[in-house]
């Protein structure tokens, strides 16, 4: 029996199974999300001042984005092998995770002293809540992405350990990263108003 025409069935299964959660996720985002109802309430909506934890995730979201998109660039630039040899890049590339790592407790600390001391309204529990589900999604795409992407490239020759120090890194990132929005995106979904 031909191993692709085992595999093909399953592949096939895999990836509608993956497009009906995306799209059963999808919907019901917009069914749980509740509209203002008039023009007034729009209006005040509008106007409503963002929560602490909403600012401190927007710096921690930005930070984190503007940490990864610069570690990008720096093994971008090298390569995977350069960067594993190179003692220099690998500091400057952990000087940069670490920047990553205090934008995350910047959000974190302040929310857990907050939840501790109950200065946190429903909402905001109920935001913090949610968050490690954004962080449990971008940790598994991350880790399927590299699987997928260093399976296909090394093909039948064998993948290079070079490119673990990456994957673990990347995922550690999108975990950090994941929060902030996690909290924005559970702001943005919220069913209760303020």
């Amino acid at each position: 029996m031909d191993t692709a025409s085992v595999w093909f069935p399953i592949a096939a299964l895999v990836g509608a199974g993956l497009i009906v959660s995306v799209a059963l996720f999808l919907r019901m985002l917009v069914k749980h999300r509740v509209p203002a109802t008039s023009p007034e309430e729009r209006e005040e909506l509008a106007h409503l001042p963002m929560t602490p934890l909403q600012k401190r995730a927007w710096w921690g979201l930005l930070i984190g984005l503007a940490m990864t998109l610069a570690i990008v660039i720096v093994i971008g630039r090298a390569s995977a092998a350069v960067y594993f040899e190179d003692d220099d890049l690998r500091l400057v590339v952990l000087g940069l995770l670490g920047l990553t790592l205090l934008s995350f407790l910047f959000v974190v600390v302040p929310a857990g002293l907050a939840a501790g001391s109950r200065r946190l309204d429903e909402r905001d529990q109920r935001v913090l809540s949610s968050a490690p589900h954004f962080q449990a999604a971008a940790c598994l795409v991350t880790v399927t992405f590299w699987a997928i992407a260093l399976t296909e490239t090394f093909r039948g020759e064998g993948i290079p350990t070079d490119y673990m120090y990456l994957v673990s890194w990347s995922t550690f990132l999108a975990y950090m990263v994941a929060h902030s929005a996690g909290i924005l995106f559970g702001y943005w979904f919220a069913r209760d108003h303020a």
